[in-house]
């Protein structure tokens, strides 16, 4: 896939524990291109992003807060702790142009339309 395992750290960065970095080259490549160097079910996961009309918003550092109550609702879930608000407002900081925080989403007014135009046309 693509993955390279950036080895074990020698010690303990409260800031960062990335052990496994994925790269994808996409100098000139087209979208098809990029897309047949999927797997299939990359490939089918996005293009169901497509029909469901999925977007996404980057968050500005105001709106980390956000980003942290969702991620909150996934610890929760899922039953793991990670970090505070303050260690991604930080990381928005210290990074500047070099990170993102990205939204996905789904304006499910709009969607609700897309699924009764299908359905009229059945």
């Amino acid at each position: 896939l693509g993955y390279k395992h950036q080895g074990f750290p020698v010690g303990y960065d409260s800031m960062s524990q990335i052990r496994w970095l994925s790269v994808l080259d996409l100098k000139d490549k087209t979208e098809d291109q990029l897309l047949k160097e999927m797997d299939y079910q990359t490939r089918r996961n996005i293009k169901k992003t497509y029909d469901i009309g999925v977007k996404t918003k980057t968050l500005t550092i105001d709106e980390t807060q956000t980003f942290f109550d969702l991620f909150h609702m996934a610890e929760e879930k899922h039953g793991f702790k990670f970090r505070e608000l303050p260690y991604f407002e930080e990381m928005q900081k210290l990074y500047d142009d070099h990170a993102m925080l990205k939204l996905a989403y789904i304006d499910l007014n709009e969607y609700l339309k897309t699924i009764q135009l299908k359905q009229q046309q059945l």
